[in-house]
């Protein structure tokens, strides 16, 4: 029996922590520039704009500025005149300790025509020194410092490469003896080599002792038929070119078959897997002694998977391999919002946090040569994003995990009654 006690062991990547860019307050600076949309006649909270029109800090008289940590001065609001940042308006360095992370706004504006403006939904963009987000006022209802209203407040989609990408995935288990995993504090989580390969040398014996014998007619070779062998169900490629199997529910899981094991091929999970049955269940995705397949690829109408699962290669995000989510810098600022939560093990050749800003990034074993955009297809932080607002959007049982995308919770059973091949 083979029992994956951890998601240290699941995840398969050490808690080498890369070493984080100390935060400094910037010094005295204007701000400049004009955001927001014109006014628009009668719109007010319902829309993207608000009554607030257009915000200027290029407006004679404005005196907008950052003074250390401290927001100070006033701007020019189009509908209502001028506002000026009250004492304790500033803005805080994230707790992920990534100088070029979105910083975080307290307090508030006023406005001698409209009133107070609550800046909650304002964040400080460092790299490009500029407010970003909405204030909101009683009185005339959003007040634009730069982007949509969605994409600061309930959503974590980016608007460029590590900005704004924090606490992105959230593991309920044990990683590395640590009972808490999260990434707002863990940074640049690692592939680790070595136990993934002992892992893959144990699962692939007992795929070998499961697979022994049997005969073609349960090969389910051209991923087409589905026909098992008492509570497994193979799908078996010996040739050069890759097979892709789309996941099948009325397949797996059922009350009789625990694992799926695929060798030789891909696998795209396309809907969610879900499962009521006592023992738990299992997915397996290797490479055939041609070298091809052993990768799972998940679309964005996924938000579930009920299973464990050990893949050779990647858990990849995407339509199909060749139509990732995720991989170059222009897509991943319009990732699937939608929560992922896997209730299992995940053992797979990703990284948590392999893709930062200040190196050249990290990719998985194997890759002969790593670019930062190479690395951001196997960054676990780059697989989704959600809006927590639209409750559609959500996968975990309850909304205390609001702020992550991706959730993967160990499930104890796999340590006691393990799927065939786990």
């Amino acid at each position: 029996m083979f029992s994956l006690l951890s998601v240290s062991r699941s995840l398969m990547i050490s808690l080498a922590v890369i070493s984080t860019i100390s935060i400094a307050s910037a010094a005295f600076f204007p701000f400049s520039g004009t955001s927001g949309l014109a006014h628009i006649l009668g719109s007010f909270f319902n829309t993207s704009v608000g009554n607030g029109g257009t915000v200027s800090f290029d407006r004679a008289g404005s005196t907008a500025a950052l003074d250390m940590n401290n927001l100070t001065g006033q701007f020019y609001l189009e509908t209502v005149g001028w506002a000026t940042f009250s004492p304790g308006a500033q803005i805080i360095a994230p707790a992920s300790g990534r100088a070029n992370d979105m910083w975080t706004v307290i307090g508030t504006a006023n406005s001698v025509n409209a009133g107070q403006i609550d800046l909650s939904g304002v964040k400080y963009d460092p790299v490009n020194k500029k407010l970003v987000g909405y204030g909101i006022n009683n009185g005339v209802g959003k007040v634009p410092f730069g982007i949509a209203w969605t994409a600061l407040i309930g959503s974590i989609t980016s608007t460029g490469v590590s900005t704004a990408f924090e606490g992105r995935v959230k593991v309920l288990g044990n990683i590395g003896s640590n009972t808490v995993f999260d990434t707002y504090y863990t940074l640049g989580s690692r592939f680790n080599a070595s136990l993934f390969n002992d892992t893959l040398n144990s699962i692939r014996k007992k795929v070998a002792l499961l697979t022994r014998n049997i005969p073609i007619s349960l090969y389910n070779a051209t991923f087409t038929t589905a026909i098992p062998l008492t509570n497994k169900l193979f799908y078996i490629n010996t040739g050069s070119t890759v097979n892709t199997l789309t996941y099948r529910p009325s397949d797996f899981p059922t009350a009789t078959i625990d694992s799926l094991i695929i060798i030789g091929g891909d696998l795209i999970i396309d809907t969610d897997i879900s499962t009521l049955y006592a023992r738990p269940k299992g997915i397996i995705v290797l490479k055939n002694d041609a070298g091809v397949g052993g990768n799972i690829i998940i679309k964005w109408t996924v938000k579930k998977i009920e299973s464990s699962i050990f893949t050779e290669w990647t858990l990849y995000s995407g339509d199909d391999k060749s139509t990732l989510y995720n991989d170059n810098t222009v897509k991943i600022t319009s990732l699937p919002e939608a929560q992922l939560y896997i209730h299992g093990t995940l053992i797979s050749r990703n990284t948590i946090w392999g893709a930062i800003q200040w190196a050249s990034g990290t990719c998985v074993y194997g890759e002969t040569s790593c670019s930062y955009v190479q690395a951001i297809r196997y960054d676990f932080n780059y697989f989704r994003s959600y809006n927590k607002l639209v409750s559609s959007n959500l996968a975990f049982r309850d909304n205390s995990l609001d702020a992550y995308s991706l959730i993967i919770e160990l499930d104890p059973r796999i340590a006691t009654t393990p799927p065939p091949g786990f």
